[in-house]
């Protein structure tokens, strides 16, 4: 079994054990794991080792072009932004989306018409965020350049629905927090 495969097991495993996954089909669950591990993959192509820009450079048998180091932002200074970025839509998107009631309110509505847990409901919405995540690293990983509004918002969507999902489930009380966890 390669190590992909062990992976993908791995993923369908702790998959089938989430609460409220009884309602997933067992191909539903198997293309997640799929997905996790092309997530996966997409973050190890480069390594502390190996740049960005060797990779690019190493790929074939030619040099596929020279390029000029360009001074990167400090990761500080990346977090930062993101935050604020996460802060603004959020607090935008809430008052659109939510009630003053209810901030989940998309997700508790559609569970109400579906039959499915909320969370069920808020993977539907996520899962175009990750796609388009997905299909950036894919475009990257073939060299493409990538406009960085569109990868700071669709990286900053995908974001804001995990953290979106931890306050769903924290409100259904699914989370189990113990002494030991960070808060």
């Amino acid at each position: 079994m390669t190590k992909s495969e062990q992976l993908e097991t791995t993923f369908q495993e702790v998959i089938t054990h989430l609460p409220g996954r009884h309602n997933m089909s067992a191909e539903t669950i198997q293309l997640l794991a799929k997905n996790l591990v092309q997530v996966c993959k997409s973050f190890m192509m480069f390594t502390p080792e190996k740049s960005v820009l060797e990779g690019m450079k190493s790929i074939g048998e030619q040099t596929l072009f020279e390029l000029e180091p360009i001074p990167a932002r400090s990761l500080d200074t990346v977090i930062q932004d993101k935050i604020k970025q996460i802060q603004e839509v959020l607090g935008a998107k809430g008052d659109e989306y939510s009630t003053p009631e209810n901030r989940y309110h998309n997700f508790t509505t559609g569970s109400a018409i579906t039959g499915q847990h909320p969370a069920i409901v808020l993977q539907g919405y996520m899962l175009k965020h990750l796609i388009s995540v997905l299909d950036i690293i894919k475009k990257a990983g073939e060299g493409e350049t990538i406009a960085y509004s569109l990868f700071s918002e669709k990286t900053g969507d995908l974001i804001n629905y995990l953290l979106l999902l931890e306050g769903l489930l924290e409100h259904t009380g699914q989370l189990k927090h113990t002494p030991n966890d960070a808060v």
